[in-house]
């Protein structure tokens, strides 16, 4: 199994219950209106960029580069 098919079993569980959390549930209601949704992304690119050198730091002592490129695009994505 891949290691990043190994994190993403790992972490499922918190995965999951993120959807149970106020704006994720509003989202899925069709509640969030439009600056609720910005603060979150905001929301969400600050708390990953905290995060970014030490995914970095992980992904390159675990030799596996596609983490660290994973996470990147995910900040990239949150950035537009």
């Amino acid at each position: 199994m891949a290691v990043r098919e190994r994190l993403r079993n790992a972490t499922a569980q918190i995965h999951e219950g993120l959807h149970g959390a106020a704006p994720f549930a509003r989202i899925a209601a069709g509640t969030l209106d439009r600056t609720g949704y910005i603060e979150l992304l905001l929301f969400l690119y600050r708390y990953h960029s905290a995060f970014a050198d030490i995914c970095a730091a992980g992904a390159a002592r675990l030799d596996v580069p596609v983490l660290a490129g994973a996470h990147r695009a995910r900040l990239e994505a949150l950035k537009a």
